[in-house]
């Protein structure tokens, strides 16, 4: 009997995108798919007051996430929480403030942590005093405002040890009870972190923005090569 032999050919998959340079030439460069943080836009208006964007997307969308609603001028924007998703609607915790149109853009990560005043580095606060592993309440000074929905990061000054608990409430002066209870001991001077540099599931990265971000340099005309293995056993 004979034997038939199949090869399989194992090889990166290449990816190449070019970038015409008129998009990031554009006076709002953000209105680019390229731009960072840009999960979807508009398809109809949405007034002032409303709660329910129509959305062209959902699948890049952080549920969790707070998004920054902007205008393609730039004009309007403000930052809003998720209370659901349902198909291509958006259901805001808070009304809007201002009315927004067709193409306007929603943005999460590091560009919606810019648009909240949040330092480069997501720190708004030390620690006063040492807490100790199980506890669940941390004194700090702040540096700036906390947002009480999203996510704290605490992190030692070296690095040594990092944990993200959820925020379940602050005095408003200098008190943060949180969700749950620490594992390991942080230290006066150790840091509150929140915002984009928080870890996150895969859903929270945007790897290829990042890239575009990167290489907009002024260039002419981009080309950006993404390498994506297709199989687990390609070689390096």
């Amino acid at each position: 009997m004979s034997q038939r032999v199949r090869a399989v050919v194992c090889v990166p998959l290449v990816v190449i995108l070019p970038m015409v340079s008129l998009l990031l030439a554009a006076p709002q460069a953000s209105q680019s798919w390229g731009s960072p943080g840009v999960v979807a836009f508009l398809t109809d208006i949405a007034g002032a007051g409303t709660t329910v964007l129509r959305v062209n997307r959902d699948n890049k969308i952080d549920q969790d996430g707070r998004i920054l609603v902007k205008s393609k001028d730039g004009s309007s924007y403000e930052v809003h929480y998720i209370a659901r998703i349902e198909g291509l609607y958006l259901y805001l915790k808070t009304p809007l403030k201002h009315p927004y149109s067709t193409g306007d853009l929603l943005i999460q990560g590091c560009d919606c942590d810019r648009a909240l005043g949040l330092p480069a580095n997501g720190v708004v606060g030390t620690l006063k005093e040492e807490v100790p592993a199980k506890s669940s309440v941390l004194r700090f000074t702040p540096i700036v405002a906390l947002d009480l929905e999203a996510d704290l990061l605490i992190k030692r000054k070296d690095g040594s040890f990092e944990e993200v608990h959820g925020i379940k409430s602050f005095d408003e002066i200098e008190t943060i009870k949180l969700d749950g209870k620490l594992k390991h001991v942080f230290h006066p001077g150790d840091m509150l972190i929140q915002g984009c540099l928080v870890p996150k599931g895969a859903g929270g990265v945007f790897p290829l923005n990042k890239l575009l971000l990167g290489a907009a340099g002024g260039a002419a005309t981009i080309v950006v090569i993404t390498v994506v293995n297709d199989c687990d056993t390609c070689p390096e």
